[in-house]
């Protein structure tokens, strides 16, 4: 795996971290974002990607808190909302214990 692989989030989590931030704005709605902790598992007999479910939290830090090896990766989603149907890279998802997963 290249060092800019994310095996959940795909090819340059950070910069689509980076964008995510940037467009995060909900105007006038009443939104509610949470934070999803999972751990990767690597892939499966078919090549699917698997992960477990290590919680859901209201703010980034306690999802950054639940992390606890360079496998744990986090991402915010929306209460009530609908992801997309088909796969995609997970706007603002990334590893936060995988130092090259921040440009420096």
């Amino acid at each position: 795996m290249k060092n800019n692989d994310n095996p959940v989030m795909g090819r340059n989590s950070c910069v689509i971290k980076q964008e995510y931030e940037k467009s995060l704005d909900f105007g006038s709605e009443l939104k509610t974002q949470l934070w999803v902790c999972g751990l990767y598992n690597g892939l499966d007999p078919h090549g699917g990607r698997t992960w477990e479910l290590v919680g859901v939290y209201t703010t980034e830090k306690l999802a950054l808190d639940a992390c606890k090896t360079n496998l744990h990766f986090i991402g915010p989603v929306i209460l009530n909302e609908s992801v997309h149907e088909k796969s995609v890279f997970w706007p603002g998802a990334y590893y936060p214990k995988r130092k090259w997963m921040f440009n420096g």
